[in-house]
């Protein structure tokens, strides 16, 4: 009777811990091939944006050999192997791509009067060997590359055949961290070198505020400007420099000063003053203080918002003159927005 017992505990006990596990197990199984394939996407959207900046030289890559494809576990196998192979097709697209299926396998070569056995991942000269062997009447390969998946993202190596240098490596995850973070290393890094040396950093502005309504008269309110801008700061954020105006006001020369605020949108967000020259010298002339076209003094609040990594972005602006408006603002390009 207790015998009996103890089992039936045992089994209610031990049966919901069982389900449990498999739950746990698939579930984890589920997170690492939606985070390999999330990587995957990643390697693919880097790779060939580097080819098509030119990174890869088809001339050190093609033939390139694929000597294997290393899932994390099993139950991701299939899963790699199919979308990692077609990740490296359209990735190097121009590159001929061959599976090398002995790679892995233990290999004997004779040498000097000698077997040579190895098994594992085989260096650039057992790859050359086994390529001279299979290729037949086709070119040599020049490259060699590994995909690697690991618990966090996969792992990209290409090697070059003709010396062993390595042409290219990464570890891409679905969040790309240790390139953000590379990145805003070196990026930290040039900056700190750029204030050693002494050197600037300048950005042109043309403001083309055409969609304006003047509160006062009613009337249409233009701002066209050019703003000369340096930027400076502990964290690059302010903007001061030269700003002249074409209209609103008529040929007026000031100031702009402005900051940065990149949690929104990148948007910069300031003021300029313009003193108009056609008053100035009617006054000087005249000794009178009439304001010909323009208020003498005026000072215009604006806002830019760039469009995503273009050169373009939206512009509103306000001034003291009752005009508010709407308009497009470009960054170091050329005058007119239709010109590449």
């Amino acid at each position: 009777m207790v015998l009996r017992m103890l089992r039936r505990t045992t089994f209610l006990i031990l049966t919901p811990l069982l389900l449990l596990c498999s739950l746990a197990e698939v579930a984890l199984s589920q997170s690492l091939l939606v985070q390999t394939r999330d990587s995957l996407f990643r390697a693919e959207e880097v790779l060939s944006a580097l080819w098509d900046d030119g990174v890869f030289d088809e001339n050190n890559l093609s033939p390139m050999i694929v000597v294997g494809v290393f899932p994390y576990s099993e139950d991701t196998r299939r899963e790699l192997s199919a979308r990692g192979y077609s990740v490296l097709r359209r990735s190097f697209r121009d590159v001929t791509l061959r599976i090398c299926q002995a790679c892995m396998s233990a290999r004997v070569f004779q040498k000097q009067g000698r077997l040579d056995y190895s098994i594992g991942l085989p260096p650039p000269e057992d790859v050359k060997r086994l390529d001279e062997q299979m290729r037949g009447v086709s070119p040599p390969a020049r490259s060699m590359v590994t995909l690697t998946e690991s618990a966090r993202g996969v792992a990209l190596e290409i090697v070059s055949l003709v010396n062993g240098r390595v042409l290219y490596a990464e570890h891409f995850t679905p969040e790309l961290e240790r390139e953000r973070r590379s990145r805003q290393s070196f990026s930290r890094a040039a900056e700190l070198q750029r204030r050693s040396r002494g050197e600037s950093l300048t950005h042109s502005f043309v403001d083309y505020g055409l969609l304006g309504y003047n509160v006062a008269g009613g009337l249409v309110g233009v701002h066209l400007a050019l703003d000369w801008m340096e930027q400076w700061g502990p964290n690059n954020e302010f903007l001061t420099g030269l700003s002249i105006s074409v209209v609103g006001p008529v040929l007026g020369v000031g100031a702009s000063a402005g900051m940065a605020f990149p949690q929104l949108f990148d948007a910069l967000m300031g003021a300029k003053v313009h003193l108009s020259v056609p008053n100035l010298l009617v006054s000087t002339i005249a000794q009178s203080d009439q304001e010909i076209i323009d208020p003498t003094v005026t000072v215009t609040g604006y806002l830019r918002v760039p469009y995503g990594l273009d050169n373009y972005g939206a512009f509103l602006f306000g001034s003291s003159s009752g005009s508010l408006g709407i308009g497009i603002s470009s960054l170091n390009t050329s005058i007119l927005p239709v010109v590449p």
